[in-house]
C-alpha cells in the first residue's frame, strides 16, 4: 500500500504526518517515520532536519547559506543541501526498509531530499520493499522518483486547509482497511 499526501507549502502535510504516526503507533502499528522540519532559532527559518521519530535523533537536510556550518552541498533557494546529512538520513531509511516494520512514513519526497543520489536510490529501494508507505511529496515535484512514487500510489491525497482536519481519520482508516488487507495477502 502507497498513500502520498501532498499540498501547498505550508498547508499541514507535515503536521498531518506526524498526527498519523502518532495515532497508528498508539494503536499499535508496527511503524517507523523520518520527517522534515524547520529548524528556527528565535522564530527564524534556519533550516530543515530530518527527525527519526523511533529515536529522535536528528540530522541535518539543508541550512540557509548564510548560516550554513558546511562548506559543501548543492544549492537550491536560499539552502545548501547537506549531502552527509542526507547520506545518514538515507541509511536510517535503509536500516527500516530492512528491519521488521509494517509501515514507513516519509516526509517529504521534494527537491532538497532528492538533491542528494543516496537518498533518492534509497526512496527508489522503499517502494520496491515489502513495506507499506505513507509519504509526503512536494505538490510540484519534477523529478523521476516523484514520477514513480506518483504512478505506483494507491491513493493520492491532496491536503487543504479546508480538508486537513478531516484527513487524520480519513488516513488512518485507509491505512488500517488496505493495510490489512495487505498483510493478509503476504
Amino acid at each position: 500500500m502507497l498513500l502520498v499526501i501532498t499540498g501547498e507549502p505550508g498547508v499541514g502535510k507535515s503536521t498531518l504526518l506526524l498526527k498519523v504516526a502518532s495515532n497508528l503507533r498508539d494503536i499499535g502499528v508496527n511503524l517507523y517515520a523520518l520527517i522534515a522540519r524547520e529548524i528556527r532559532v528565535n522564530g527564524i527559518r534556519r533550516g530543515f532536519e530530518f527527525i527519526d521519530l523511533i529515536t529522535n535523533s536528528t540530522v541535518n537536510l539543508a541550512l540557509v547559506k548564510d548560516h550554513a556550518d558546511v562548506d559543501y552541498g548543492i544549492s537550491i533557494g536560499r539552502y545548501i543541501v547537506d549531502i552527509n546529512g542526507c547520506k545518514r538520513a538515507a541509511a536510517l531509511l535503509r536500516d527500516a526498509i530492512r528491519a521488521d516494520y509494517t509501515l514507513v512514513l516519509f516526509d517529504e519526497i521534494g527537491p532538497m531530499e532528492l538533491a542528494s543520489e543516496d537518498l533518492s536510490n534509497t526512496l527508489i529501494e522503499l517502494l520496491h520493499s515489502n513495506k507499506d508507505i505513507i509519504a509526503v511529496m512536494h505538490k510540484r515535484i519534477k523529478h523521476k522518483v516523484a514520477d514513480m512514487y506518483k504512478a505506483k500510489a494507491d491513493k493520492i491525497i491532496e491536503v487543504t486547509k479546508g480538508n486537513r482536519d478531516a484527513l487524520l481519520k480519513y488516513i488512518i482508516d485507509y491505512y488500517l482497511m488496505e493495510g490489512s488487507k495487505r498483510s493478509n495477502r503476504l
